[in-house]
């Protein structure tokens, strides 16, 4: 098969290099307008008492009777999504954040703690910092797992969310077949009265300053 490739290549090459020019223009019209899609912004500053003071300041009790979404998403665009449909639904907001467990990597007694994770300080704390700007009742949660999809499952169920919202995974398609992909399973085991909003990031996030550093978002 690859020599009669080969042969129709040579022998018909005004016929390959149109197709040659085609693929290359599609896949360049494609690579602009993906760029162009992508919106930037600016980061939320780190705050003068740093993120774990914002997640702190979660209720002690959360509301009943009003509608609970789930943001199991990382990324500020998905945080101000979740935190703008809560805030027109009236409802509370929960933000689980799973920091993925290597049995490997982990020492007897020593599980990880947010306080030693900068990563999932900043995006809990970046969902704080929204909701209550914009008057919406937030709960931040941490959990450490090698299941992802299992935390996300158990946990919105758990809390009695409504809606779930997901990101979709940037991983490529060979990664998610060996890996397993959290949002398939999610999908597939989701019980039934919870709805399933998934997005895809198009944020390039820009420069911002911290306490006195300059830094670039993550």
């Amino acid at each position: 098969m690859l020599a009669i490739e080969m042969t129709i290549i040579v022998d018909k090459w005004h016929a390959t290099l149109f197709a040659g020019i085609l693929i290359i223009a599609v896949l360049g019209t494609r690579f602009v307008l993906s760029r162009k899609a992508a919106v930037k912004i600016a980061p939320i500053p780190t705050p003068q008492a740093g993120w774990l003071a914002e997640l702190r300041q979660a209720p002690p009790k959360l509301p009943s009777g009003i509608p609970r979404i789930m943001l199991a998403a990382r990324g500020q665009d998905h945080a101000e999504f979740a935190v703008d449909l809560a805030r027109k639904r009236g409802g509370l907001l929960f933000a689980l954040y799973v920091r993925t467990l290597r049995i490997i990597d982990v020492q007897p007694g020593q599980l990880p703690k947010i306080e030693d994770d900068p990563e999932a300080q900043r995006t809990l704390g970046t969902a704080a910092v929204l909701a209550k700007q914009a008057g919406v009742p937030f709960f931040p949660i941490y959990v450490t797992s090698s299941e992802i999809a299992d935390e996300i499952l158990d946990y919105t169920a758990t809390f009695g969310c409504d809606t779930l919202i997901m990101g979709k995974s940037q991983r490529g398609l060979f990664a998610r077949a060996i890996e397993g992909d959290p949002l398939t399973k999610v999908a597939q085991n989701l019980p039934d009265g919870i709805s399933l909003i998934t997005r895809s990031s198009r944020v390039m996030p820009q420069e911002f300053v911290g306490q006195g550093d300059e830094k670039k978002a993550e």
